[in-house]
């Protein structure tokens, strides 16, 4: 199993992400849908292969859809899954990596 972390693009990513469903369907639905991203976020260390791999953006970064909502973008090394972005509703992940 490898320790996750978040790179703080990631962590901004998330906030803004719960702002946006907060708007649009309250409090409680984004603090729920934010608890499943973080949790499928930290379950990424154990299985970062799992992932799509997409270094034609950026070598080493590979990403995971989250309930058809969502792109988790990350790396991973030996020890350390770092996730870099999470790309929400239909943003352009190519954009995020140009």
């Amino acid at each position: 199993m490898y320790e996750v972390k978040f790179d703080p693009r990631a962590s901004n990513d998330i906030l803004t992400i719960f702002a946006y469903v907060s708007a649009h369907a309250g409090a409680n639905v984004a603090s729920a849908y934010v608890r499943r991203l973080e949790a499928r976020c930290r379950a990424m260390g154990d299985a970062p292969l799992a992932g799509s791999p997409h270094d034609e953006l950026l070598p080493g970064l590979r990403t995971a859809p989250f309930e058809r909502r969502a792109t988790i973008a990350y790396t991973f090394d030996r020890e350390v899954v770092t996730i870099l972005q999470v790309i929400h509703a239909g943003r352009d992940i190519g954009a995020s990596f140009s």
